[in-house]
């Protein structure tokens, strides 16, 4: 079964951006320069590229045909335990910049993003 997602959806279970997985994928040859997909990617499908209706081209890359160059890279994929630990450091993280007026409004945003991730693996 063909499993497709764009970068930061196919980072997220490795705890890792889009923008590592972009670097990723330019470091493997998967992209170019400018963020596009290479010929090479193209010519191995692993991706997809989607005309969105304000007409920018988004992509979505083949997580089944990735996935072991991901696991490769950053090893195994998150589990709901680790990523918990890592959601609990993280907000750590972010209390103590705002308990110390650092970061201003992004830390406040951060830490929003963070509580709700927590909840929904919560919920699960």
């Amino acid at each position: 079964m063909e499993n497709w997602k764009n970068q930061t959806e196919l980072g997220k279970p490795f705890g890792k951006s889009a923008r590592a997985v972009g670097k990723f994928l330019y470091e493997r040859g998967l992209r170019d320069e400018d963020g596009e997909p290479t010929k090479d990617a193209w010519d191995e499908d692993l991706v997809k590229g989607f005309v969105m209706k304000n007409g920018t081209t988004c992509y979505k890359w083949d997580v089944d045909k990735l996935k072991p160059l991901l696991e490769e890279r950053y090893g195994v994929l998150e589990t709901p335990e680790n990523r918990l630990e890592r959601i609990n450091t993280q907000l750590a993280i972010v209390e103590s910049n705002i308990a110390h007026n650092r970061l201003e409004g992004f830390s406040e945003q951060f830490k929003d993003q963070l509580l709700k991730e927590k909840a929904e693996l919560s919920a699960k």
